[in-house]
């Protein structure tokens, strides 16, 4: 499997030089969805800072495949997700959130899915 393209699309503040290399090579990276189970939350403390990467990878036989990665970085971790739900939405409500200097914290919770059968997915909640 090789990546074709590995970017940064959006990113909330400059990165450090740590940073940088932690995402570049994935070390520190949590990934969210492993933090919690369907029916359990997952709390992170705000402020936070985030990017979306767009990635694209081809296996062996050629398929290519395409997704965005959304990473949350809180100070002393970094959490991934690739939840659709999430990138849609937190992206802004963190930007909104960061620029009034409010305290906040975010809850993730994993949900079974209602239209497919044995999946699941993340949803957020602003406390």
């Amino acid at each position: 499997m090789s990546v074709i393209v590995d970017k940064i699309i959006q990113q909330s503040r400059d990165l450090t030089t740590k940073e940088k290399i932690q995402i570049k090579n994935g070390s520190g990276i949590i990934k969210l969805d492993a933090q919690f189970k369907v029916g359990e939350e997952f709390v992170i403390t705000g402020p936070v800072d985030y990017l979306v990467k767009h990635i694209e990878i081809e296996d062996d036989n050629g398929d290519k495949r395409e997704f965005d990665l959304f990473i949350i970085i809180d100070g002393e971790w970094m959490y991934s997700t690739s939840s659709s739900n999430v990138l849609r939405t937190l992206a802004d409500d963190l930007t909104d959130l960061n620029a009034d200097g409010e305290s906040y914290s975010i809850k993730f919770e994993k949900k079974p899915s209602k239209r497919f059968s044995g999946s699941t997915y993340i949803s957020y909640t602003i406390l």
